[in-house]
């Protein structure tokens, strides 16, 4: 997913956020994706690790369409050693800084997560300026994804 951020960051800011080294050079970003497909030049591209897949692998396709490189192996522009972490200590940090985001709630369980979030995000927007997670990326890739957006 490509995400864009309200508040564009430097690239040392996102370093020092994920917890990462700090990048050669910095750069204005505006836009952190996930998936090297949807890259283009100056976003940020996260490869993150799942049971199917390694965001390593896509490095390379990245880095060829212009993305600085946030991964947990040499020759990114970010190095971590988790990557997932890294876009959650990301997304906290934004949080933190963005005043709007005053209020975050967090809908858990194993049943009715989706249905119970649009009927609260819908109860809510009569009154408050409300912001809710797509479909339904109810982990914590789609939280981070959330809340940069």
């Amino acid at each position: 997913m490509r995400i864009k951020l309200d508040v564009p960051l430097s690239l040392s800011r996102i370093a020092k956020y994920a917890k990462g080294s700090a990048p050669n050079k910095d750069a204005i970003i505006e836009y952190i994706t996930t998936d090297s497909r949807e890259c283009r030049k100056n976003d940020v591209f996260i490869a993150l690790m799942g049971e199917n897949f390694n965001g390593n692998d896509f490095l390379e396709e990245a880095k060829s369409k212009g993305a600085y490189l946030i991964g947990s192996v040499d020759g990114c522009d970010i190095c971590v050693s988790n990557t997932e972490n890294a876009l959650l200590n990301i997304a906290s940090a934004y949080k933190s800084k963005l005043k709007s985001l005053c209020v975050t709630v967090g809908i858990t369980g194993s049943v009715g997560k989706t249905g119970t979030k649009e009927i609260l995000k819908r109860l809510l927007a009569s009154k408050y300026r409300v912001h809710a997670n797509e479909a339904n990326y109810n982990n914590a890739i789609g939280l981070s994804a959330t809340i940069l957006s």
